[in-house]
């Protein structure tokens, strides 16, 4: 008796040891994930400029091929948020006189109807596709990024699409701010001034700080803050813009990568953005019908740790039960002894 209970006991122990160091590795992994958008059939990337990343501050790589085929961002760490601004002009390199214009992206493998997210949080491994569409009623329509009193802080963009589509414009980062949702959608509108998409972003709380700034429009300091980073940002998208214009200069209409030998992928480290703790944004709300379920919400892969932790307790159920039964054999066996 005494030598069975021995050996449970030693089992107990290497179950639990085991289950012990499982979830201190579980904690100490950083997985990363990657994010790659494919040209597809009618365009290549002129660069990857329209790629921006924001998260906790780790640096994630982005980078092409010598064909422009594709843009990869890889080292993502859950949470962060990759936008791709691929509608914009210049971002992707299509034949003059083509008959497609940019729809969006979708899911690699959907239906080229089904535009996904332009703002894509990282949570798994995915591969994404240019949505093309063919030219029909092109109508403009304005993305706009404006604090909660509707002061502007960034430069308002200017897109196209065919009446009826609903394109899905992504949010950009603008610093000690956080916008209602990472994406928003509707349906254009024969009247272009109806095709309105306005970011609405909240006061981050500062350093030290229990609640957000004010954005009554009444406070210098706040307005002199707002008006500083409307020009940092109209500046940044400027020297953007030139950037982009200097390549396609320079390379006869297009940006090789650099690479140190033909065929290599070039790779470029851009550090995260950081978004403070707050509000979290919604992943897509819909102007439409006030809200839209995110592309995503309903169907989004899983990763390996939901799998990790089904593991962790499938071996804990059987430890404890061994647990009790090492302690009700001690019991049986000092009951025992006590009778003899």
């Amino acid at each position: 008796m005494k030598k069975n209970c021995k050996l449970l006991t030693a089992f107990f122990v290497l179950s639990l040891s085991f289950i012990m160091c499982r979830i201190q590795g579980m904690a100490a992994e950083e997985r990363t994930y990657s994010v790659t958008l494919y040209a597809g059939n009618h365009g290549r990337f002129s660069d990857t400029s329209f790629v921006s990343v924001a998260g906790d501050g780790a640096k994630a790589v982005v980078c092409t091929d010598e064909n422009g085929s594709f843009v990869k961002v890889s080292g993502l760490k859950k949470g962060e948020v990759v936008v791709f601004d691929s509608a914009a002009e210049g971002a992707v390199n299509m034949e003059g006189n083509s008959k497609y214009y940019i729809k969006g992206i979708r899911r690699s493998g959907r239906d080229n109807s089904a535009v996904d997210t332009s703002a894509v949080l990282a949570d798994a491994d995915r591969d994404y596709v240019i949505a093309y569409a063919v030219r029909g009623d092109m109508v403009s329509y304005e993305v706009r990024y404006e604090d909660k009193a509707g002061r502007a802080l960034a430069q308002s963009r200017t897109y196209y699409g065919n009446i009826g589509d609903r394109p899905v414009p992504a949010f950009i980062y603008i610093p000690g701010y956080v916008p209602q949702a990472y994406n928003l959608t509707k349906t254009l509108s024969q009247n272009a001034a109806e095709n309105v998409f306005t970011f609405v972003y909240s006061r981050l709380p500062s350093p030290g700080q229990g609640g957000g700034g004010q954005e009554t429009g009444t406070g210098t300091k706040d307005t002199e803050e707002v008006e500083r980073g409307y020009m940092e940002n109209a500046e940044e998208a400027a020297a953007q813009e030139i950037r982009r214009a200097e390549a396609v200069v320079s390379t006869g209409g297009r940006t090789e990568p650099a690479a140190e030998e033909a065929g290599a992928l070039s790779g470029q480290e851009e550090e995260a953005v950081i978004i403070p703790e707050g509000d979290t944004p919604r992943e897509l709300v819909g102007l439409d019908d006030e809200e839209v379920p995110g592309a995503e919400s309903g169907d989004k892969l899983r990763d390996t740790a939901f799998f990790e932790n089904l593991l962790v307790a499938a071996l804990a159920i059987p430890a404890l039960s061994i647990a009790c039964l090492i302690l009700w054999l001690k019991k049986t066996g000092r009951k025992k002894e006590e009778d003899e």
